[in-house]
């Protein structure tokens, strides 16, 4: 009878059964060099053996096939793959960077020096050859009991098997794993984020990671997608996730004392692409592709833009007709998501970090730097905006990663400097540059997003309306004062911003894409070489959970940080008056309180500045009092930055995060 085994296979199994060979070899000409050392050279011999046989150099991880073939064989009876890129007949891959020396991950940490030596590892990310080398010498003094190889101590999985799906590699950690992380509670609110992130500048793979936030907590993975592009399947991409989401809503989550705790999902945060892709409807460049209202856009120098007068009496699509698929020129089909929630239209907000920050605020500062010779300001006005964001670098509080940059940098701008220029640097260096109609106008934009991102629930419940009037009142200018190539689909989808804030009654922060953009930057950094990415993410993972310590910074969690530094020195106290930190003496603060009644408005239009407590002072000898606060007095952080002769006082409007 002919052979019939694929070709890829045997020559699999043939590479296998040769490697095998070479690592014996290898280990018994490590076996002699060791034999030659004294005692206490022996690691060198192990380090020696390390870089001769294995196929891994220092900060990488590769794959020792040899041991992935033989642990493959005894499970089961289908031919894995290697990293070569062979693929086994079940269509799964199974893969792993470890090598022989690796002891059993059944070992347990036990012990305060092994327990804190993986955490330390771990959290540090240090590179296995660094490891390896701080276990010789722990082991060199005495410490016999730990293991030569790191692995072992961080308890890195042998094998990962990664599913073939949707035209990539794929893998799912689940839901209710996330949910044991979490503290216990009356109800677990899920805030689910999709999105593409690349991984290599230099070629067109990307993760597309499934993350999930339980009520305020850090985000976690849930699933991770790697490709050449995004998944070719919304439905088959989602499977797992909707069918155990639609298990914890019906039976909830039992835990392990035993007690039931309803799950629901609470918004499913993505872009505007991911949004169309979870939604399966039209991409957002499409004529029809406002997800709130049914107004239609029109094309306008190869750009789809929409009529501010048609978008008020444009109809408010329905959960239900878009659940019985009747906006056909809107969906392309039935969504997923569909299965776990009833009104697709609102759990998907149009979160503020796209939308707002990278839409509408970038949007106005091309059109200053490049627009239109009506709007477009002079190389002078631009040099002399970038000269005071310089000049207010000194004086952006610790919490902020980034300090403000000039306009000459402006398509490196990320989304945090947008934020922080609408929020807090824009309305001090426009005013005395920016024509007093447009200065307004971005102040409309500016108070609108400062109210919706307030997290006092009754202040921000309160301004609500106002905010919507400011916001619609943005829109309808835009228009006129930019043309009308201006309003695309993120200005357009400004009037729906409001909604989402009534439909959540939460800050907009709270259902924005910030936390999760964070954790795809942290996952990316845990890329050690070009080999296996996304099995290498999911044995640090794995790494992290087995040393039981957080994948992302907790810095949230942490206590405001202040000092006599000009910088952080300045907090809004809950009775409204500012105070800037002079000394610090055990629990209480000793401070210049300023006097509120000599504090001035710093703009009146569109409306008074006190209403988000953003105040100027002139600096005069007088304006403020000696005086002693606690911690628990302080409302909010704040900022204090120079204009003119005096400065802005104004608190933090946006979450930390």
């Amino acid at each position: 009878m002919p052979y019939t085994q694929p070709l890829y296979i045997v020559l699999a199994v043939i590479m296998a059964q040769y490697r095998q060979k070479y690592r014996k070899a290898m280990k018994d000409v490590s076996k002699w060099m060791a034999d030659d050392l004294p005692p206490d050279e022996l690691h060198s011999a192990d380090s020696v053996r390390i870089a001769v046989g294995d196929d891994t150099a220092e900060g990488s991880d590769g794959t020792d096939s040899d041991m992935m073939h033989k642990k493959c064989c005894e499970v089961s009876d289908c031919i894995d793959s290697d990293d070569n890129g062979f693929i086994s007949e079940n269509e799964q891959l199974t893969s792993s960077d470890s090598g022989d020396e690796q002891q059993s991950n059944d070992f347990d940490i036990v012990g305060t020096l092994q327990a804190d030596l993986a955490e330390f590892m771990t959290s540090e990310h240090l590179s296995r050859n660094a490891c390896n080398r701080l276990l010789a010498l722990f082991r060199k003094h005495g410490h016999s009991e730990l293991p030569k190889d790191s692995r072992t101590l961080r308890k890195t999985p042998r094998v990962v098997n990664v599913l073939n799906k949707c035209g990539g590699q794929y893998i799912y950690f689940g839901i209710r794993k996330c949910l044991e992380m979490a503290e216990s509670c009356d109800l677990f609110e899920l805030t689910v984020n999709v999105d593409g992130i690349p991984i290599y500048k230099s070629s067109s793979l990307q993760f597309w990671p499934i993350l999930c936030k339980i009520n305020s907590m850090q985000p976690v993975i849930i699933a991770l997608y790697m490709g050449s592009s995004k998944p070719t399947s919304a439905d088959e991409f989602l499977a797992d996730f909707v069918d155990e989401m639609e298990q914890l809503q019906c039976g909830g989550f039992v835990g392990s004392n035993g007690e039931v705790t309803p799950v629901i999902l609470r918004a499913f945060v993505c872009d505007a692409p991911a949004r169309a892709f979870v939604k399966n409807i039209k991409s957002h460049t499409s004529l029809n592709a406002c997800e709130r209202c049914i107004a239609v856009g029109k094309s306008v120098h190869n750009r789809t833009v929409f009529n501010t007068s048609d978008c008020f009496s444009a109809d408010k699509r329905c959960a239900e007709k878009f659940a019985n698929l009747e906006y056909l020129d809107h969906q392309l089909g039935p969504s997923a998501l569909l299965r776990v929630t009833p009104n697709c239209v609102n759990v998907c907000p149009l979160e503020y970090m796209h939308c707002v920050c990278l839409g509408a605020v970038r949007r106005m500062l091309q059109f200053w730097k490049r627009g239109d010779r009506i709007v477009r300001l002079s190389n002078a006005q631009i040099l002399q905006i970038s000269e005071k964001l310089i000049e207010v670098r000194d004086f952006i509080p610790s919490e902020f990663a980034r300090r403000p940059r000039s306009l000459i940098e402006l398509d490196r701008w990320k989304a945090t400097e947008f934020r922080q220029f609408l929020l807090y640097t824009g309305p001090v260096v426009l005013k005395s540059v920016l024509q007093p109609e447009l200065y307004k106008h971005f102040l409309c934009l500016s108070i609108s997003i400062g109210i919706m991102l307030t997290d006092n629930s009754d202040k921000r419940e309160r301004l609500l309306d106002y905010a919507g009037q400011l916001i619609r009142h943005f829109v309808v200018s835009c228009e006129r004062l930019y043309g009308s190539d201006f309003v695309v689909y993120n200005i357009h989808s400004l009037l729906h911003i409001f909604d989402d804030a009534v439909f959540f009654k939460c800050s907009l922060d709270q259902i924005s894409s910030f936390p999760f953009e964070n954790y795809l930057q942290t996952v990316k950094r845990l890329l050690r070489s070009p080999s296996n990415p996304i099995v290498q993410v999911v044995k640090r993972i794995q790494e992290f959970e087995a040393a039981k310590c957080p994948l992302t910074s907790t810095a949230a969690k942490q206590p405001m940080k202040l000092t006599t530094k000009v910088r952080d020195s300045l907090v809004l106290l809950k009775n409204g008056k500012y105070a800037e930190i002079v000394s610090e003496k055990d629990d209480v603060l000793v401070c210049e309180i300023y006097r509120r009644s000599l504090l001035q408005l710093f703009f009146t239009e569109p409306c008074s500045s006190d209403l988000l407590d953003i105040f100027f002072t002139p600096g005069r000898p007088g304006s403020t009092v000696a005086g002693e606060i606690s911690r628990a007095d302080i409302l909010h952080k704040a900022l204090k930055l120079p204009y003119a002769t005096g400065y802005v006082l104004m608190p933090l409007a946006h979450q930390v995060l």
